[in-house]
């Protein structure tokens, strides 16, 4: 870790009209991250806008991780609050959110423990949701690292199958468009994404099942704009000991032997749970939506979200040596097949295949 005790806190930057910007948070979690974290704290420190706090919540680690971040905290440049987890780890998902309830900034930078921060990452951040007033997300594409901190040549998007016409239809489309783009694969990566503080209100908590980014992803697109910018805000590192990963054209060995797993798994899994996890999942996020007053959703949002729970219910039911003919002409009828499952590949799964063993739900598989 550098020594960061000549360093004085960089001037904070003001809006378009010459006003001081919104508070700013930045929330990191931790845990056993002794090997990577130096480096994303450094990052942090480097940042040509600082944050005005740095909000730590540790899930319970027994590595070095506390001692380098108490040593960080002795001569940061901006306040370190750190919140110890005593007991069985929370998880990704509940230790974010409790860092994002303990952020008390305007705006909420969510921060992985193995990344590191170009030196502008903030300063964009605060200009975006300057230059989009009525945003009330922001993310980014990254640049992609190996655990050396080597880049490998690709970035987050590209490694994703995220193509320029996607991010057109996401970015220019209306709500429902935009629930649609990420019902087929969540494209937030948390490690990129900024919200504003006043979203958690009604956002949070994240149901069991969920992780936090693909959660906050579809519940802040359901109700009001979303920044999708496609210059690399992050350097997004990949290695085995990472909670969630992504493919990259150029993997490592240890990531094709774990893709082959999970391809053995996909195979021999109980799709008919699996669906109905997603509607489980889905109907949780509808409910939440409908329930919302001061920030209501687009309805054609909720049409479609009652029709992907409805279609998904429907297929959940066959039973393995049912066809269900009648059931499933009709969901093909309506169009429901297209729309939400893979076409006429998932009509001939309903009618002629059989399932096994369930293995994991999908909403716990997220970039």
């Amino acid at each position: 870790m550098r020594d960061l005790r000549g360093l004085h806190p960089a001037p904070q930057a003001t809006s378009l009209d010459g006003a001081p910007t919104a508070s700013l948070s930045v929330a990191l979690c931790t845990y056993q991250g002794a090997r990577f974290l130096p480096q994303q704290l450094d990052s942090i420190a480097a940042q040509t806008r600082i944050p005005d706090e740095l909000v730590v919540c540790d899930d319970g680690s027994t590595d070095a991780t506390l001692r380098l971040i108490a040593e960080f905290a002795a001569v940061a440049p901006f306040p370190v609050r750190v919140h110890e987890h005593v007991g069985a780890p929370l998880g990704p998902a509940r230790n974010f959110e409790r860092a994002l309830r303990l952020a008390s900034g305007d705006v909420i930078a969510l921060c992985d423990q193995d990344d590191v921060w170009p030196a502008q990452r903030l300063e964009r951040t605060m200009q975006l949701f300057d230059e989009h007033r009525d945003a009330i997300a922001v993310f980014s594409d990254a640049d992609l690292i190996d655990e050396n901190g080597q880049t490998l040549g690709e970035t987050l998007w590209q490694a994703l199958g995220i193509t320029v016409a996607l991010q057109r239809r996401f970015s220019h489309g209306h709500a429902a468009q935009r629930v649609a783009v990420l019902c087929i694969g969540n494209v937030v990566t948390g490690a990129t994404l900024a919200v504003r503080r006043t979203t958690l209100d009604w956002a949070l908590p994240v149901p069991e099942g969920w992780l936090h980014d693909y959660w906050l992803a579809i519940a802040l697109a359901a109700v009001g704009e979303i920044v999708m910018w496609p210059e690399p805000l992050c350097r997004y590192r990949v290695h085995p000991a990472q909670h969630t990963g992504i493919g990259t054209r150029r993997p490592p060995r240890w990531y094709l032997a774990q893709r082959r797993t999970q391809v053995t798994r996909r195979l021999r899994k109980n799709e008919r749970r699996e669906l109905a996890d997603q509607a489980h999942g889905l109907a949780l996020i509808l409910d939440r939506l409908a329930t919302l007053e001061r920030a209501a959703p687009d309805p054609e949002v909720l049409t479609f979200l009652r029709s992907r729970v409805e279609h998904f219910t429907t297929r959940a039911s066959f039973g393995d040596g049912h066809r269900h003919v009648g059931l499933v002409a009709r969901e093909l009828v309506r169009g429901r097949y297209h729309r939400h499952s893979s076409g006429l590949s998932s009509v001939a799964k309903d009618l002629l295949l059989r399932d096994v063993a369930r293995t994991e739900s999908p909403l716990t598989s997220s970039a």
